[in-house]
């Protein structure tokens, strides 16, 4: 794998990197997602492997976090 790969779909990328990782002794899990901004879709989503960095928190009203 290369950094910026492109796939048909997020499946076909996510699956690709699940073997990958799984041959090489590590797992994977979806990261990022970029989407569009002209209509929202997703253009893009980061994979990393599972023990970089943490998790992100999905934010609520609440945390005053902009």
């Amino acid at each position: 794998p290369y950094i910026v790969m492109e796939f048909q779909s997020l499946d076909t990328g996510f699956k690709f990197y699940l073997d990958y990782a799984h041959r090489n002794s590590f797992s994977v899990r979806k990261n990022r997602i970029s989407r569009s901004r002209k209509d929202k879709s997703i253009i893009g989503q980061e994979f990393v492997c599972s023990k970089e960095g943490f998790r992100l928190k999905k934010c609520n009203q609440a945390c005053n976090c902009d």
